[in-house]
């Protein structure tokens, strides 16, 4: 991919929209400035203008075709908590939306498992959104949603993982250790840190490590309604993003 980096100047129904960031993709200039992405194929000049509000904007090859796909991650601000959401284009004769993914808390990204040698799409589980409501952090907690593209569909994909659930659970477990150094290790702590809880046990759930799991409960989760913890967790777990 080719970055050119100076301003270009394109008219649309405004006069004069500066476009900071131009890509080179393929056969698409691809122009992006706040909410607007303007997509231009160098072959038939035709543009096509994309409207995501609070975006960023990623290429990656999903469908392993030699071309890449245009991956809009786009955040809605009007809500209290974060809720990301990801759009992907395909860029071809039609720029097609072949998908949107609902991501929640979690911004998504793209990561390269090292065990299964993929490139797979981490997403947050919105069904858990709603235990992230303690005001007193400002910091918001998801399990990982692995996606990968089949070919035809995306899917869940936990297969050969191990290695992004665990250093997630890490980068996780790092705060945990901070705030129960700063509060204490007591209940009231440990109702205060349920959505990282909730998203390190459902990463070694979702990893194969069910013992994992169980011993964090038991030995970070500092209350005497433990068994309805977990049960609030793997009722979670079973409601669709």
């Amino acid at each position: 991919m080719k970055k050119l980096f100076y301003p270009v100047f394109v008219l649309f129904s405004v006069p004069c929209l500066l476009f900071s960031q131009v890509d080179t993709v393929g056969n698409f200039v691809i122009s992006k400035e706040n909410d607007f992405i303007r997509i231009v194929s160098l072959e038939t000049s035709d543009e096509h203008l994309l409207n995501h509000s609070n975006s960023s904007i990623e290429y990656y090859d999903i469908d392993e075709d030699g071309i890449e796909e245009l991956l809009v991650i786009s955040e809605d601000l009007s809500k209290p908590i974060p809720n990301y959401s990801l759009f992907i284009y395909k860029l071809g004769d039609n720029i097609e939306l072949i998908n949107k993914i609902n991501s929640g808390v979690k911004k998504p990204e793209l990561i390269y498992s090292e065990e299964s040698e993929l490139t797979i799409i981490a997403t947050g589980l919105p069904p858990f959104d709603h235990l992230n409501n303690n005001e007193n952090f400002n910091i918001f907690f998801s399990p990982l949603n692995l996606l990968f593209f089949n070919g035809e569909n995306f899917e869940t994909y936990y297969d050969d993982s191990f290695d992004i659930l665990l250093k997630e659970n890490e980068e996780i477990f790092s705060i945990v250790t901070d705030i129960f150094l700063n509060y204490g290790k007591n209940c009231k702590t440990s109702k205060l840190l349920i959505p990282a809880l909730a998203s390190i046990y459902v990463n070694y759930f979702n990893a194969g490590e069910f013992a994992m799991a169980d011993h964090l409960i038991e030995t970070y989760y500092f209350c005497e309604d433990k068994k309805e913890f977990i049960q609030l967790i793997k009722n979670t777990l079973t409601e669709k993003p």
